[in-house]
């Protein structure tokens, strides 16, 4: 099919590692604003940044009175969305757990 040819000539010629390494450094400088912008504008002890191996996303924790479900509907109000913790625990637990995703935020 003409569409693999495209992708094998795109990978033969060495554009996907080159693209790789663009969406990589690119990543990283949003991972580093959303985790300054977070220092910067929250008052300290609102939201802990816990670090991560990989991904375009930043796990944060809200302190143990707070309620991820619930910030959540108030932030949807303001035109933000995030991916509260319940979903990826299986035991309940996550309550105070969020998923931030930088790698569409420009």
């Amino acid at each position: 099919m003409l569409t693999q040819v495209l992708v094998a000539e795109f990978l033969t010629a060495g554009h996907f590692d080159r693209h790789l390494a663009v969406v990589r450094a690119e990543h990283k400088l949003r991972h580093a604003a959303m985790s300054a912008a977070i220092e910067h504008h929250l008052p300290p002890g609102t939201l802990h940044v816990e670090p991560v191996e990989g991904g375009m996303y930043l796990w944060a924790r809200l302190p143990p009175a707070e309620d991820a479900v619930a910030v959540l509907q108030e932030a949807k109000g303001l035109g933000v969305i995030f991916v509260n913790g319940d979903a990826f625990y299986t035991d309940g637990g996550g309550r105070q757990h969020m998923r931030l995703c930088f790698s569409s935020v420009p």
